[in-house]
């Protein structure tokens, strides 16, 4: 039999100001009955199921208090309120000040949108998205390049192929608006951002020195890092003041290290990722491809940088299509070969 699991990520979105997002922490094993089971209890009583009928679960509660699988109950009927992280958006200007009702919630109140969203993955790597599809907007979108310096040059697997999307990327976001940020792993040993990249970054651009292995979003900024996750104090700092950004384009090496653990950071986070395959890489092609695979595994989008030019300007009347039309046309470097299967 086929081990399957689904799990769910709920948005609230609140007085058109507000979202605050969470995991739910309730997946499909923890249900009581199997699929099988309730097929057997609907058709034992004459019930006429046929191929292509919808077959609810009901309500799923795992064991903790906050497993409860429901508003009434995770709440306890509301005399428990459920806290929740709450992130201002953009439109419209600075939002005014909330008051402590605004960050818990015991119902629904009136004025609430509740987004939904998940991943159904089984054993052997199947993969299906619930609830999203995944079309990008230059208003929400930010980019980020994880990694690509000089020292990595000799030992990554098709390393010209990451530079060239890389610098192909960041020139069309900085033509498009979007955010760019940059981090470096450690440059004291492994040097800094290589200089094809360097040349095309925007003015605005900074870069922070990092040990963690995982990125975040500012206006085209460079953090350098040590640890393995890019979810460093500063990196952290600038995406509090971009709450308009929750689509993540991704970036950069090594897939199965910083590029994987920042991809997992954002999806807990909420983010919406999207990996851009042709430039990303690894040593070794076989840690590339496990990469990009567990973070598909964990509801990451997997897409080609001249797809997402060409979705986020939409149109050939966009005022900056000649611009990007003219950056997909460039020679490129030898593609990254395509692995379908492990």
């Amino acid at each position: 039999m086929v081990k399957w699991d689904i799990t769910f990520l709920l948005t609230l979105f609140y007085k058109g100001w507000h979202r605050a997002a969470g995991q739910l922490p309730p997946t499909m094993k923890s249900r009581y009955w199997s699929f099988p089971q309730m097929v057997a209890h609907h058709t034992i009583g004459g019930c006429n199921l046929c191929p292509g009928d919808m077959l609810g679960s009901g309500t799923i509660s795992g064991d903790g208090a906050r497993e409860r699988g429901c508003l009434l109950e995770a709440t306890w009927a509301g005399m428990d309120p459920l806290s929740m992280e709450s992130v201002p958006m953009s439109e419209g200007g600075p939002p005014t000040a909330l008051d402590s009702s605004d960050f818990e919630r015991t119902y629904l109140e009136d004025g609430d949108t509740v987004a939904m969203s998940g991943t159904c993955t089984a054993e052997g790597g199947n993969i299906t998205s619930i609830g999203r599809i995944g079309k990008l907007a230059t208003n929400s979108s930010a980019l980020f390049v994880c990694d690509v310096q000089d020292r990595f040059r000799p030992v990554i697997h098709h390393f010209p192929s990451v530079v060239d999307t890389a610098r192909r990327m960041i020139q069309a976001s900085t033509t498009l608006g979007l955010p760019i940020i940059v981090t470096e792993q450690y440059p004291k040993a492994l040097g800094v951002t290589c200089s094809e990249l360097t040349e095309v970054l925007p003015p605005t651009a900074k870069t922070y020195q990092k040990t963690m292995f995982s990125v975040l979003p500012p206006t085209a900024k460079t953090y350098q890092k040590t640890m393995f996750s890019m979810m460093i104090p500063e990196v952290e700092e600038q995406l509090k003041q971009m709450p308009e950004v929750k689509q993540i384009l991704l970036l950069g090496i090594e897939t199965h290290v910083c590029v994987q653990q920042t991809a997992l950071d954002l999806l807990e986070k909420g983010f919406e990722v999207h990996v851009l395959v042709d430039g990303v890489s690894s040593q070794r092609a076989h840690d590339r491809a496990v990469g990009i695979q567990r973070m598909a595994q964990s509801g990451a989008f997997l897409t080609t940088s001249e797809s997402v030019m060409f979705q986020l300007v939409q149109n050939a009347k966009h005022k900056d299509f000649k611009a990007i039309s003219a950056l997909v046309k460039e020679p490129r470097a030898e593609p990254i070969p395509f692995m379908p299967s492990l």
